[in-house]
């Protein structure tokens, strides 16, 4: 028994083999193929296809260990003691963005943002992904306390980048902060994927508060 849905939405049920797979939300065909390749097939490669425990014990473990997020370098810039605990001041800006602070803490680059909504907290794990609840995207369905897999991490000495992985929804928004060498200023560079392709939004420059 199968069933298909919009952008790589999927659902196998097979009985005789006690096996349900599904994929949800943008899952290429490619990657869709990969994890058929390396966890189903290799769980039930008897000939016969015939159900037996090891083979469910095998599928298990590899479902359990299974992950789609990429492994994390560590980064770091020197600019973390410049602008930790910093507020910088937004442009104007049609996009209601008013302030942003980042505090460098117990291994975490945790930002504080404020926009024309509201202020809110986005916790992400310096070189390492954190689970955790977010009020706060960038794209148009905002639910509170929605769960959310962040990480940030160091691209150059004066770029940090934070990726958002929103479980419930599958979009991923990526937020880059571009500094100046003295730390002085920044601008926020911000893509997402809402729009299947790819969205990106207007620049917007901030400056150190007085």
């Amino acid at each position: 028994m199968y069933a298909l849905g919009a952008n790589g939405q999927t659902l196998l049920i097979c009985p005789e083999l006690d096996l349900t797979i599904a994929t949800v939300g943008r899952i290429s065909a490619i990657v869709q193929d990969v994890l058929v390749k390396t966890i189903v097939n290799p769980a039930l490669k008897d000939e016969d296809h015939i159900y037996d425990g090891s083979s469910y014990g095998t599928l298990m473990d590899r479902t359990q260990k299974l992950t789609l997020l990429s492994e994390q370098k560590n980064t770091s810039s020197d600019l973390e003691e410049v602008i930790n605990g910093k507020v910088f001041t937004a442009e104007d800006n049609a996009e209601g963005l008013m302030s942003f602070q980042l505090d460098f803490t117990n291994g975490n680059a945790n930002l504080t943002i404020t926009d024309n909504t509201g202020t809110y907290l986005i916790d992400n794990g310096m070189n390492s992904y954190i689970k955790g609840t977010t009020d706060y995207t960038l794209h148009s369905n905002r639910n509170p306390g929605d769960p959310l897999v962040s990480v940030a991490r160091w691209i150059d000495d004066t770029t940090l980048e934070l990726r958002w992985f929103h479980p419930n929804s599958m979009y991923i928004d990526v937020i880059t902060f571009q500094f100046s060498a003295d730390g002085a200023s920044a601008k926020i560079i911000r893509s997402g994927n809402e729009d299947y392709t790819g969205s990106n939004y207007p620049v917007i420059n901030f400056t150190l508060a007085a």
